[in-house]
């Protein structure tokens, strides 16, 4: 259809080599289309992954409300973009509600006239490809808002659409949920391909409920899983009450309130420099740190906790500094007033070794 408008609009009769020239045009004009298309997609679920990093340090319920015309989200690189990013929020506990500023749109026979003249094609196979142009429209539409959709379902949240009663869709999506249900699963036979596997949720007997849910999610490849080994220690260690230091951390615990009055600990972990070893990459160091703050009973029960992961790419100066004095990771935890045990694992995951520590806390 792109190549016989292209022809239409700038081929002569008189010039034989002018429609095979069109078809080139037309297909470096498509990936660039393309590439330009799938660069927007990541900037966009930057952004996010960004916000969603700083509201999962925030104590309290979280929901983030998106507004946007939507963004293309077929190729494989952008929907693993989206699916780590869907990770990063389930993970921190954030609702990510959607609303489709496009509002309810109508379609326009020959194209939006927003947009210049009709492209109406000529000769005997006009009339399919000029009704051709209007199905790609319809579906372009659709296609943009496929990303918000997901993204609103993946995390319990919802997608308002088809609607220019904007001011209502923020009212809806800013009203808590009566329910809401966080399910996991493990899949100890999955193949580390990087493969994308479907899921699909279903309440037996029950054919009067609509489900919102993740629709699928992409496996690890063997290369991403294979430091996996480094963490089965880490999720041991969480449920044990010994002291580890291989990484030098101090943790201290203050009894508070959240910003709805509710009490809660506030706990900051200090991790000593000395004891981190960092790569050295494109002359800079990294690390990361994976901090886990758990709650459980004085029975031993486990009641909650916070996982919060710090990546560090630094350049010398900076590396020297923390070397020295060290970095802090904060975290709040909403618990009743009451005595618990407060279990605190740091994991560096560069040489994979630990720091824990238990401690009886008291919230008033």
């Amino acid at each position: 259809m792109a190549v016989a408008q292209a022809i239409q609009c700038n081929c002569l009769p008189t010039d034989p080599g002018c429609p095979a020239d069109m078809q080139k045009m037309v297909q470096t004009q498509a990936a660039t289309v393309l590439s330009l298309s799938e660069q927007f997609a990541q900037d966009s679920l930057g952004t996010l992954g960004d916000v969603i990093r700083y509201m999962g340090r925030m104590p309290g319920r979280r929901m983030l409300i998106m507004t946007s015309s939507g963004f293309f989200s077929r190729t494989d690189k952008v929907q693993h973009s989206q699916d780590k990013m869907i990770d990063s929020a389930l993970k921190a506990g954030i609702v990510i509600n959607t609303l489709d500023a496009k509002g309810l749109a109508a379609d326009w026979v020959g194209g939006n006239p927003a947009d210049g003249p009709s492209n109406v094609i000529g000769g005997a196979s006009g009339g399919a490809f000029n009704a051709l142009q209007d199905e790609v429209l319809s579906d372009e539409r659709a296609v943009s808002s496929d990303s918000m959709s997901v993204l609103a379902s993946s995390t319990g949240g919802k997608f308002f659409q088809n609607s220019n009663d904007l001011g209502g869709g923020l009212a809806e999506m800013a009203a808590l949920p009566e329910v809401t249900y966080a399910l996991s699963f493990y899949p100890d036979d999955m193949k580390e391909n990087g493969a994308y596997h479907s899921l699909k949720v279903k309440v037996p007997g029950r054919s009067d409920v609509s489900i919102s849910t993740r629709p699928g999610y992409f496996a690890q490849s063997h290369e991403k899983n294979s430091p996996s080994a480094k963490f089965q220690k880490l999720n041991k260690e969480v449920m044990a009450n010994d002291t580890l230091s291989e990484v030098g951390i101090e943790v201290t615990a203050q009894s508070g309130t959240i910003a709805t009055g509710e009490s809660a600990l506030k706990v900051v972990t200090h991790v000593n420099g000395k004891s981190l070893v960092f790569r050295k990459e494109n002359n800079q160091r990294s690390e990361r740190l994976i901090f886990i703050t758990a709650f459980f009973d004085l029975q031993g029960h486990y009641l909650g906790g916070n996982e919060t992961v710090m990546d560090m790419n630094l350049k010398d100066a900076t590396f020297a500094q923390i070397s020295k004095d060290g970095v802090d990771a904060r975290t709040t935890l909403q618990a009743p007033a009451g005595s618990y045990r407060l279990r605190e694992v740091v994991q560096e995951v560069v040489g994979g070794r630990l720091g824990a520590s238990s401690r009886t806390v008291e919230i008033r």
